[in-house]
This record gives structure tokens, C-alpha cells and sequence, in this order.
């Protein structure tokens, strides 16, 4: 058998995975690359601005489905 994911409950192993994507980090970053490209000539003012909205946009959606997610219902 091979290690790939769905061959530990073959075996009788427990995977335990952590999510530890990081929003705001991932918001940070994909801005940077948007302000290199606009400071470096790769996109005028107008893509730029277009492109900062969708991004903002995207990163908003992300914290929507993100929210709450974690919790455990304890009735």
C-alpha cells in the first residue's frame, strides 16, 4: 500500500490535520505582488485599482466562509 491519505483508515490510523491558512497573511501577500506590479509598470492605476477591488472582494468572501466554521455546537 502506498502513504497517500485515504489508505490510513485501511490501516486503522487516525489522521489529524490542522488548517493553519492564515486570511489576512494571504490578503497581505497577494497585495504586494499587485503593488509591485503597478510601481514596476506592469499595471496602470485603472487595472491596479480594479484588481485591488476584486482582490478585496475575494478576501472578504474568504472571511465569510472562514467565520465560524471552527466552532462546536455544545447543547
Amino acid at each position: 500500500m502506498t502513504d497517500l491519505p485515504g489508505n490510513d483508515r485501511l490501516l486503522g490510523k487516525v489522521t489529524y490535520l490542522t488548517y493553519n491558512f492564515d486570511p489576512d497573511r494571504w490578503y497581505e501577500n497577494e497585495l504586494a505582488a499587485l503593488e509591485l506590479a503597478y510601481q514596476t509598470g506592469q499595471l496602470d492605476q485603472a487595472a491596479f485599482e480594479k484588481r485591488k477591488d476584486k482582490l478585496m472582494a475575494r478576501y472578504d468572501d474568504m472571511l465569510e466562509r472562514l467565520d465560524g466554521t471552527y466552532r462546536v455546537d455544545h447543547r
